[in-house]
């Protein structure tokens, strides 16, 4: 059931904490869905990062027809995925996560040490996040991708991308169905911050409707 399957990966390479959880998620991916195929995009990790364009990279190299955009630092039960591929017969797309758990600075230390597997090999400390919006795991169509364009690549530093791809393509695809599953999310530094309000504004246009949406995706391709 996995062989279908892309995951699409976003990764700014830091020489530190980000690279270390990066390689220890793709070792999880190899020990537990080895089926699947990783296709990483992969830009420099500075102020000027743009998760969408490194996220339209990696589809780019992907081969399958169902892509999982997954951020590189959550680890998850295996089955969340087949769950979800049974669930695309019947709805457009999948958002699989109802609940996230941050994993402390410490306990991401001491499990970054063992060997990747599910379940998580050891007691960790976590601190539930307050909401789960439309990040961290989609499930997603190849074909409804590509009618939304993929990622808008004007979304530069943290924030804004995950909630206008999920905009459009709730818009032009169809509303996704949200699953009960739990991610976990491994301890990194923060991102860049600096061009938030300009994303806040650029996200704003997505939440006019369809006309605003089908021109934004216009715009992008000229």
């Amino acid at each position: 059931m996995l062989e279908d399957i892309s995951i699409l990966i976003a990764h700014g390479p830091d020489n530190g904490q980000r690279d270390v959880v990066l390689k220890w998620i793709l070792d999880f991916y190899k020990a537990t869905m080895p089926d699947v195929e990783i296709c990483i995009g992969e830009l420099a990790n500075n102020k000027d990062f743009c998760k969408a364009r490194a996220l339209n990279m990696a589809a780019r190299k992907a081969t399958k027809n169902i892509f999982v955009i997954a951020d590189g630092d959550i680890l998850y039960d295996p089955a969340i995925l087949e769950s979800s591929v049974k669930h695309l017969t019947k709805y457009p797309w999948i958002l699989p996560v109802n609940k996230a758990m941050n994993l402390t600075k410490e306990s991401t230390e001491k499990l970054l040490k063992e060997n990747p597997k599910w379940p998580i090999p050891l007691e960790v400390s976590s601190i539930e996040r307050r909401q789960v919006g439309a990040g961290l795991l989609n499930v997603v169509p190849r074909k409804h991708y590509e009618t939304v364009g993929g990622f808008d690549e004007r979304f530069i530093g943290w924030g804004g991308e995950d909630d206008a791809f999920s905009i459009s393509m709730s818009i032009l695809c169809g509303p996704p169905h949200r699953l009960g599953f739990t991610v976990h999310h491994l301890w990194h530094p923060s991102g860049d911050m600096s061009n938030y309000h300009n994303n806040v504004s650029l996200l704003s246009r997505y939440c006019q409707g369809r006309e605003a949406i089908e021109e934004l995706i216009r715009e992008r391709k000229n």
